[in-house]
C-alpha cells in the first residue's frame, strides 16, 4: 500500500510532518513561555503592587502612630501652655488627614486583593490573597476604631477635659500595636509569597528550557529517522531500477523488472523498462531469425553451387566420353581404310 504512494506525495508528506513537528515544538515553547509570562505578570501586576501598597499603609500607619504620640505629648502641655492649642489642632488635622489616607490605601489594598483572588491561576494563590484580604479587612475595622478613639481623646484634650491622657491612650496604643503587627504579618506574607513566586518562575523557566531542549532533540531525532527511511524508500527502488537497466544494457534480458504493477513514478519507470526489455527480446528474436534465414540462404546457395558443379562435372565427363568415342571411331575408320587401301593395292 505504501509502495504505491507517489514520490512527490512522500516528499510533501515528509516536509509537512517535519513542519508539524517543528510547529509542535514551537507551540510547546510558546505555551511554556506564556505560563512563565503569566507568572511574571502576576508578580509584576499583583504581588509587587500589593507589597508596595502594604508598605505604604505600614509606613503611614507608623507616621500616624508617631503623630498620635506627638499630639498626646502636646496635649499634656496644654494645661501649662494654652497658647499651643493652635499647634495641637494642626497636629490633630494632620493626624486625621493621614488617617483618611491610610483608610483609602487599605480599601485599595483590599480591592486589589479581592481582584487578585478572583483572577488567581492556582488555588494556592487564591487562598493566599483571600487570607491577606481578611487581614486587611480586620486592619480596616481596627483602624476605624483607632481613629474614632483617637479623635475622641483629641476632642476631650482640646476641650480641657483630659490633662493626663497617658492612661486613656493605653487602649489606643494597644490597637496601634495590633494594627502594626497585622500589617507587618501581611507584609511578611506577601513578601514571602512574592519570593516564592519568583523562585517558582525561575524553576519553571529552567524546567521549560530543559523540556524544550528535550522536545527539540526528539523532534530532530524523529526528523532524521523519518528522513532516513523516506530516503531509503525513494532511493532504494531507483537504485534497483538503475541496476536492472544496467543489466539490460549488458544484454541480460532474463532478469525480473522490480516494482512492476506500482502506480507511482517508480511503477511507471518499471513499465517503461519492461517495454525496453520486451523490445530487446523481440529484437534478439528477430536477429536470430535473420541469422537463421541467412544460414539457410547460404546453405541454399552452396547447394546450388554444388549442383552446378556436379552438372558441370557430368557434362565434362560426358563430353570426354564422347570425345573418346569419336577419337576411337576415327582411329578405327583410319585403320579400316588402311586395311582397305592395302587390300586394294594387293589386288592391283
Amino acid at each position: 500500500m505504501l509502495e504505491n504512494i507517489k514520490i512527490s506525495i512522500r516528499v510533501y508528506g515528509l516536509v509537512a510532518l517535519l513542519l508539524l513537528i517543528t510547529g509542535g515544538v514551537a507551540g510547546f515553547a510558546i505555551i511554556e513561555m506564556q505560563g512563565i509570562a503569566e507568572e511574571i505578570d502576576s508578580v509584576a501586576e499583583v504581588d509587587m503592587p500589593l507589597t508596595e501598597k502594604l508598605t505604604k499603609v505600614t509606613l503611614h500607619q507608623l507616621e500616624q502612630a508617631i503623630l498620635f504620640e506627638r499630639t498626646l505629648a502636646l496635649g499634656e502641655r496644654l494645661s501649662k501652655n494654652p497658647k499651643q492649642i493652635g499647634h495641637f489642632h494642626e497636629l490633630e488635622k494632620e493626624f486625621s488627614t493621614l488617617g483618611h489616607k491610610v483608610k483609602t490605601e487599605l480599601e485599595e489594598t483590599d480591592a486589589l486583593l479581592l481582584a487578585a483572588a478572583g483572577n488567581a491561576h492556582t488555588n494556592a494563590e487564591k487562598e493566599e490573597f483571600t487570607h491577606l484580604a481578611e487581614i486587611v479587612e480586620t486592619v480596616e475595622k481596627e483602624h476605624k476604631e483607632y481613629e474614632i478613639l483617637s479623635e475622641q481623646i483629641f476632642a476631650r484634650i482640646g476641650k480641657g477635659e483630659i490633662h493626663d491622657p497617658g492612661k486613656v491612650a493605653e487602649k489606643i496604643e494597644h490597637i496601634e500595636d495590633k494594627i502594626d503587627q497585622e500589617l507587618e504579618q501581611a507584609l511578611a506574607e506577601i513578601e514571602k509569597f512574592t519570593h516564592d513566586a519568583m523562585t517558582t518562575v525561575k524553576k519553571d523557566e529552567q524546567t521549560a528550557i530543559r523540556l524544550l531542549w528535550i522536545a527539540t532533540g526528539l523532534a530532530v531525532l524523529i526528523g532524521l529517522v523519518l528522513s532516513f527511511f523516506m530516503t531509503r524508500a525513494i532511493t532504494g527502488p531507483i537504485q534497483r531500477m538503475t541496476r536492472t537497466m544496467g543489466d539490460l544494457a549488458e544484454g541480460n534480458n532474463d532478469i525480473e523488472i522490480p516494482s512492476l504493477g506500482l502506480t507511482n513514478e517508480i511503477g511507471k519507470m518499471a513499465d517503461a523498462v519492461e517495454v525496453f526489455r520486451a523490445n530487446a527480446i523481440e529484437n534478439l528474436r528477430l536477429a536470430e531469425e535473420e541469422k537463421q534465414a541467412a544460414v539457410e540462404r547460404e546453405r541454399a546457395k552452396q547447394a546450388e553451387a554444388d549442383r552446378e558443379a556436379a552438372d558441370s562435372a557430368a557434362k565434362a565427363a560426358r563430353q570426354q566420353r564422347i570425345d573418346g568415342l569419336t577419337s576411337g571411331f576415327g582411329d578405327t575408320v583410319e585403320e579400316i581404310l588402311g586395311v582397305v587401301s592395302a587390300q586394294s593395292t594387293e589386288m592391283e
